[in-house]
């Protein structure tokens, strides 16, 4: 018999935005069930969704910054940690990337890969913070 379980959280509300992630979790009766995470964030004064690119300064290649965070931060972990992810963590970051895959804290931006892309079921959904940056990210603002 399979359990299906949807959580959903309410990450970032101020600013006239809202950010949620809801995480479906599903389990088969294995040792261990898996985590589906989708999220939605959006501008309340216009009831539209806001778009990765559109919390960036303008002509920033912002997949480009948000790669090399990631890796950087991957580095960090595996010389803290030891090996936490798997070892072409450098193509499933290229390779499965998703620009829908992020939601907002008042910290800043979060990206997250599903299970099993980038790192061993023990990691659950990795995740990323981007911090807001003047210049580079910006905290979205009421109009």
């Amino acid at each position: 018999m399979s359990k299906v379980f949807y959580i959903p959280t309410i990450a970032y509300n101020k600013n006239c935005a809202i950010s949620l992630y809801y995480d479906n979790y599903i389990s088969l009766g294995g040792s261990h069930g898996i985590t589906i995470r989708n999220s939605d964030t959006w501008d309340i004064q216009n009831g539209e969704f806001i778009q990765l690119c559109q919390l960036f300064e303008y002509g920033v290649d912002e997949i480009s910054l948000i790669r090399k965070s990631i890796e950087n931060k991957i580095r960090e972990d595996i010389n803290a940690m030891g090996p936490v992810y798997y070892e072409d963590y450098r193509n499933n970051i290229t390779e499965n990337f998703r620009v829908n895959n992020f939601f907002l804290l008042p910290e800043g931006i979060v990206i997250y890969f599903q299970q099993y892309v980038i790192a061993p079921f023990p990691a659950g959904i990795p995740e990323f913070l981007i911090p807001y940056d003047e210049g580079v990210t910006a905290e979205p603002e009421c109009l």
